[in-house]
């Protein structure tokens, strides 16, 4: 079964049953995608390992409380292949992509 972009069982639990706060909560993060996209996208370019683990700290901080299990689950093998440092580079840039890819399938889906 294929995980769902945004799962709005999960974002309502996540919100304590509410889909009201669900929505709320999912809207605060559609504002702020665009800052973490940039942020890990500079970081990933410039090679700035430290920088760009601390983004993704941040950013996976943020989708603790969302409904996004495929955007979670791509922002932490990206995490899990930067902090640990023999990770393969081939490995880092496809997830770099698909996370990429990710945020912006997120942000296309609350927008329908």
């Amino acid at each position: 079964m294929e995980e769902l972009i945004i799962d709005w069982a999960l974002a309502d639990r996540l919100a304590g049953n509410s889909h009201e706060r669900a929505k709320e909560i999912l809207n605060l993060l559609i504002e702020l995608l665009p800052e973490h996209r940039h942020d890990i996208s500079t970081a990933y370019q410039e090679k700035n390992w430290p920088i760009l683990e601390r983004a993704l700290h941040k950013l996976i901080g943020a989708l603790c409380y969302c409904g996004t299990p495929r955007l979670t689950a791509t922002a932490k093998k990206l995490h899990q292949s930067i902090k640990i440092k023999t990770a393969r580079q081939s490995s880092r840039e496809e997830y770099f992509h698909a996370l990429l890819s990710e945020i912006n399938e997120v942000i296309r889906a609350a927008s329908t």
